[in-house]
């Protein structure tokens, strides 16, 4: 029987590998595909040579022949199925999918099949957080969450003595999950409050020492790299050092004091070994939009620098990416469906200021800027005063769209337009967007004047629309 095969040789790690590459070899079969087409994708894209789809034969089979240097979690995607597994290096695993029915349904053999099969034990013992009360606290919230995970960790531990074939890569991996993926949920806690309530985010009572624990991770740990919970951890350290410098400059009167570009430098300094140009990578990727001669020459330090070829091809596009959205030029034309279901154009309002809004209903800061009162009723003020405010979504599924606009009554505040793909849409191509919310301020001629303006919650932006009206 003859399996579709892609040899990826290129696929290399970081530079600093922990051990030799191995042939790694993930193949199987998918029962009822939706389509040919199979992805695999890792999610530190940085990092990782992007995977090139391949197609499955005439009877659903697939064959992916990688080099790994240690245990990665992949995404194997077929259409808008997918399925979350763990391959470490040299495994060799046969896997049968059931399209629709996800993780719950697979089977899989040969060597390191154990590790994916923790996908479907997870799923069928693994304690599940409890629904918060909307009216939950934070702190009351974070005892759950960390329950919670002491109990996952127990049920892994016991899944590990019952299968010692498992490997030291995948213990590893997992522990390091548990451990630090509820940080990164506690430290939604604030933010989730403050929407539910309609409230400022910084004004969510605390205790001084809720994100204490911050202070104590030790950032540049190579082995825990192996861990997206610990990446995601590294990020936040230097995220939250920024923020605290940030609150500490504005209560000395100076708000001007840190940029995009400092917290890029900052990570610089705190920053080390095999994290260093991933990190610097994401940091420096965010200074784009707002071009100027520093950014510019960090750009071309780190082009030079960098050894990872990955990152360094990945930073380039999105460089390339972000000079679509910079000031001064024209903004692309869009098209997408309104709520009557006509098609609306960006040109349509041609001789009018447009506030462009791209957001999805997965995330929960475009949530938080459409549901928020202040953020409305500046909208309502600067509609009648001839500003249009165009509110873009580019969910996947057209219901996501709607059942979001009336679940936060807000249909009539702005206009709403929808466009399928997400990030993969056309208007997101077009417009190289790669975050939600993104938010432009075009003139009436169409060309960009504001390419990260303030927020709708942020009373700022209405002092940048006054000067745009009185220009």
């Amino acid at each position: 029987m003859k399996h579709v095969s892609f040899i990826l040789l290129s696929l290399l790690c970081f530079a600093v590998m922990a051990q030799p590459l191995k042939h790694t070899i993930i193949s199987g079969k998918i029962l009822s595909p939706t389509s040919k087409d199979v992805e695999l994708v890792h999610f530190n894209q940085w990092e990782w040579a992007e995977i090139p789809p391949i197609q499955l034969d005439d009877k659903g089979f697939f064959r992916f022949d990688l080099q790994l240097d240690e245990g990665k979690q992949f995404r194997i995607e077929n259409s808008d199925n997918s399925w979350d597994l763990f391959y470490d290096a040299g495994d060799s695993v046969f896997l049968t999918l059931q399209v629709g029915k996800e993780d719950s349904t697979i089977q899989a053999s040969g060597r390191g099949a154990a590790h994916c099969l923790w996908i479907v034990e997870n799923e069928r013992l693994t304690p599940k957080l409890p629904k918060a009360s909307p009216d939950l606290l934070p702190v009351e919230a974070a005892k759950v969450i960390e329950e919670t995970y002491k109990q996952r960790l127990a049920v892994f531990e016991k899944y590990c003595l019952q299968h010692p074939e498992v490997s030291e890569n995948f213990k590893l991996y997992y522990r390091l999950e548990y451990r630090y993926r509820p940080y990164q949920r506690k430290q939604m806690l604030q933010f989730i409050y403050a929407t539910n309530h309609k409230m400022e985010y910084d004004s969510v009572p605390l205790p001084k020492d809720f994100l204490g624990y911050m202070d104590t991770i030790a950032i540049n740990i190579d082995k825990y790299w192996i861990s997206d919970s610990y990446q995601d951890e590294v990020r936040n350290v230097v995220m939250q050092t920024y923020y605290n410098l940030v609150k500490r400059a504005k209560q000395g009167g100076n708000e001007k004091l840190y940029s995009d570009i400092e917290r890029y430098e900052l990570a610089k300094m705190m920053v080390t070994g095999r994290a260093t140009w991933t990190v610097r990578a994401e940091l420096l990727d965010a200074c784009f939009r707002e071009m100027d001669s520093t950014v510019q020459r960090e750009y071309q330090i780190f082009l030079a620098q960098c050894p990872n070829p990955n990152i360094v091809n990945r930073l380039k596009a999105n460089y390339a990416e972000k000079q679509i959205m910079a000031k001064g030029k024209k903004a692309p034309n869009l098209t997408a469906t309104d709520l009557s279901g006509k098609t609306v154009s960006l040109s349509d309002f041609e001789g009018k200021i447009v506030m462009l809004d791209f957001w999805s209903s997965w995330c929960g800061p475009c949530l938080r800027e459409l549901m928020m009162e202040n953020a409305q009723k500046l909208e309502e003020k600067y509609t009648q005063k001839g500003i249009v405010f165009l509110k873009v979504n580019l969910d996947e599924k057209e219901e996501n769209w709607t059942k979001t606009l009336d679940r936060l009554n807000i249909r009539s505040i702005g206009t709403h337009v929808h466009q399928a793909g997400d990030f993969d849409s056309p208007v997101a191509k077009a417009y190289g967007i790669t975050g939600f919310p993104t938010y432009l301020i075009l003139d009436k001629k169409g060309i960009i004047i504001e390419n990260v303006p303030p927020r709708p919650s942020d009373a700022k932006l209405a002092e940048v629309l006054d000067n745009i009206l009185a220009q």
